[in-house]
């Protein structure tokens, strides 16, 4: 009863929500459609509508509170019955305390000593009833059949069936079961032990069903409190809305009378409060800070904003109880199962006590050979029962082996995630080492600016000479080259700075024969070295050039501006003045760099792949297998199913034998159909489970193909990344060929051109330094992107 009263009110209480919900979404459209529409009396019609739907909803509200308390009382009495039911088990148990209460040696002692007491008692009446039929009816009776009726047991025929007791007194006297006087006290004894222990098993098991139930009370009024609640909560809600709706028709009103623009922030900043089932409503005055605030603040955007966040703040609440009542039917659920896995258990253990009695029992040879053929057919479904169970709890645990697979997938996905964020943060270091270089190089052409104008004024011999000692300065890409695996970013910056910031040699070293040492002052292609007041004064500088006339007024008549720019760019003060060193080799002398490093670790990666796929593969091995093994059990089903229809018809048919069989088989007949039965159930659950495993082999099913979906792409990305290496690596060695030619152009170019041809090479030296810079940059925007991918 309880349980159906439950399920009632599961039922009922949905029913409402979802009413509820429906109401609310309607008042929300009505909501939207109102602000749309222009026309009051429209509005005051879809009031009326409005109103009158929410008097009819109040009414049915209070029908159904009527019959819900209504539930609630029968519930209330059913408890009390239970409770009563309860108390009287407990005298019941109380009246068995002694048998309880001593232990079982004690126990068997006092059985021992009554049983030796009554067959005492019986031999003396036997004596006496012998000496008074002698004495009636001598000569009548033989002595076989004389004291038959004397035998027989007390107690034997209780646990033969109810169809025995219901059956005629005549019909016992006919065929009472025959014994011998030897075998009684024994088989008495051991039939009262097994009597009371049956018994204290009942009552355990009921006082532990009775534990189960008062727990799913327990539950049930937890949730009837939760579903109180929840009903209040949407009461609530249904009484804002009923305040906005009343608060839009009274800012109507309003704007009738004072013919003023309309606008929403008045009808949301009212707060009103009135009870759901009476209208008197109360209105709530603001205070003047608020007011205030609000004078500030009144704007259609933040009240739009406002509303939103309530429109989302609901519906977050409206999930939130849904899934409180999930839980709680969920929990209701495995209470209701608990409690029903219990009484199989315990009709499972009735049955086994009867198979125990009906060993002991002495039967005629046609009840054996029927018992006999019953009791292998059981043994035979017992035993592929067994089988099942025992295929049950392997695939339960191969169900926890692909479990722990799924975690070690998902922790090598996590790793090489964490490898992909590395190689990114490097790369980002290696950024930051490049703007490092560049404002290290923005200071030293700083610090060389005062420098050049002083050598502009006094040099003007130095311009024709032009054969000046240059610094060996190095390409950002080869000091980053250069740089070992080991050496820290601080060490790099340490060295980049102790190579940059040398002192001058002597002035003996100025003039040097080799021309090859001498190297240009020059930028680096990759870096930008120039800010942006650098750019434009490049640009006022080639705009200046390209205005002054070149060569209509000779050579003599040429700008100074020229001048000062051809002493700059060409010859340097002797702090930049030492022996160039050659690049290319000195870094083929040296340890590979980090881009050996990127290397081993993508090699690493393209294992850990491989190792992943190796697992995925032994995984779906697995799951082909499972799968073969639950149509094996299916098969094993159907044959199970199968049999116990043919062991029914065979019921069946032994019904339709001759009266007395049927008589004294009854009994065993209905064990053995009850036997069926539960072996029926037991297939049944057996079948579910497997269900249920398919339904477990399919989710791990989908979570493999997941994570090879993932793995694939990460070996995607990995070729990328590949690509990309591979691409930025030879883009690296073009130009520094590009810039060791150009270098060596520009040396030759210093020692033959003379001062007429130094204007037009250096634009188009500068030209060409340009378009490598633009497509550098271009290069990095494409890495960039490539990375953000």
């Amino acid at each position: 009863m309880s349980v159906g009263i439950s399920d009632a009110l599961l039922c009922f209480t949905n029913s409402e929500i979802n009413r509820l919900l429906g109401l609310c979404e309607h008042v929300h459209d009505l909501t939207t459609q109102l602000r749309e529409k222009s026309d009051y009396e429209a509005i005051n019609q879809e009031k009326v509508l409005t109103f009158d739907r929410i008097a009819a909803d109040t009414q049915l509200w209070r029908q159904k509170l009527d019959s819900y308390k209504a539930t609630i009382e029968e519930r209330e009495e059913t408890i009390a019955n239970l409770k009563k039911e309860v108390n009287d088990l407990q005298k019941r148990k109380q009246t068995n305390a002694d048998f309880e209460d001593s232990s079982l040696r004690v126990q068997i002692a006092t059985l021992q000593n009554t049983l030796r007491d009554r067959d005492n008692e019986i031999k003396h009446l036997k004596l006496t009833l012998r000496q008074v039929r002698d004495k009636l009816i001598p000569g009548q009776l033989s002595h076989d059949n004389r004291w038959r009726s004397c035998s027989e047991d007390i107690g034997r025929n209780l646990s033969i069936g109810k169809s025995h007791r219901s059956s005629s007194p005549k019909k016992r006297c006919t065929s009472p079961p025959v014994r011998d006087d030897t075998l009684s006290p024994p088989l008495d004894v051991e039939y009262l032990k097994t009597k009371i222990r049956t018994l204290t098993d009942r009552l355990a098991n009921v006082q532990q069903l009775l534990v189960k139930r008062d727990e799913q009370i327990v539950t049930l009024k937890k949730v009837h409190d939760k579903r109180w609640l929840r009903l209040k909560h949407l009461q609530k809600q249904y009484r804002s809305v009923k305040d906005e709706l009343q608060s839009y028709t009274d800012d109507e009103l309003l704007q009738k009378q004072t013919k003023n623009d309309y606008y929403y922030g008045k009808a949301i900043r009212k707060t009103r409060s009135g009870c759901s089932v009476c209208h008197n409503q109360r209105q709530r005055k603001q205070t003047g800070t608020n007011r205030k605030i609000f004078k500030q603040e009144d704007d259609d955007n933040i009240w739009n904003e406002v509303t939103k966040l309530r429109r989302e703040n609901a519906r977050l609440t409206n999930e939130n109880l849904s899934l409180n009542e999930k839980i709680d039917l969920q929990e209701v659920e495995i209470n209701e199962q608990t409690i029903v896995i219990d009484e199989l258990r315990n009709e499972i253990r009735l049955l086994n006590d009867k198979d125990e009695k009906s060993q002991l029992k002495t039967s005629s040879p046609s009840i054996n050979k029927s018992n006999d053929n019953q009791q292998r057919l059981i043994e035979e479904l017992n035993k592929k029962l067994y089988a099942l169970e025992n295929e049950r709890t392997c695939l339960i645990f191969e169900h926890e082996r692909l479990k722990t697979n799924l975690d070690l997938c998902i922790d090598e996905k996590q790793h090489l995630i964490q490898q992909k964020k590395q190689t990114t943060d490097e790369i980002k270091r290696l950024k930051l080492r490049l703007l490092a270089l560049q404002d290290q190089i923005h200071k030293l052409k700083r610090n060389n600016q005062p420098i050049n104008k002083k050598t502009s004024t006094n040099t003007s011999s130095t311009i024709k000479k032009r054969i000046i000692k240059k610094k060996s300065k190095k390409s950002c890409l080869e000091m980053l080259l250069d740089q070992n695996q080991s050496s820290t970013f601080i060490d790099d910056l340490q060295n980049e700075s102790s190579v940059l910031y040398r002192t001058s040699p002597p002035k003996f070293d100025r003039f040097d024969i080799n021309p090859w040492r001498r190297q240009r002052h020059r930028t680096c292609s990759l870096c930008d070295n120039h800010t942006q007041a650098s750019l434009m004064k490049r640009k006022t500088r080639s705009s200046i050039s390209s205005t002054v006339p070149k060569r209509k007024y000779g050579p003599l008549k040429k700008n100074y501006n020229n001048k000062i720019r051809l002493a700059s760019s060409c010859h340097h003060d002797s702090y930049s003045h030492h022996i160039r060193k050659p690049s290319i080799p000195s870094t083929a002398q040296k340890v590979p760099t980090r881009i050996g490093a990127m290397r081993r670790r993508i090699e690493q990666l393209e294992m850990n792949l491989a190792d992943a796929n190796e697992e995925n593969e032994q995984l779906t091995q697995r799951l082909s297998t499972t799968l073969s093994r639950i149509n094996v059990i299916k098969t094993t089903n159907q044959r199970l199913i199968n049999e116990c229809d043919k062991l029914k018809t065979d019921h069946f048919t032994q019904s339709t034998l001759s009266g007395q069989e049927n008589r004294r088989n009854d009994s065993v007949n209905s064990d053995g159909g009850e036997n069926v039965d539960n072996l029926h159930i037991r297939l049944k659950n057996t079948s579910f489970d497997a269900a249920r495993q398919r339904k477990l082999n399919k989710t791990l099913q989908t979570d493999n193909e997941t994570l090879t979906k993932n793995l694939q792409s990460l070996t995607d990305k990995l070729t990328h990344t590949e690509r990309d290496v591979a691409s930025k690596r030879s883009l690296i060695e073009n130009y520094k060929s590009r810039l060791s030619e150009l270098e060596t152009n520009l040396n030759r170019s210093n020692e033959k051109i003379t001062n007429e041809n130094d204007e037009e090479r250096l634009k188009s030296l500068t030209e060409t330094m340009e378009k490598l810079r633009v497509s550098v940059r271009i290069s990095n925007n494409q890495r960039t992107k490539v990375y953000k991918r």
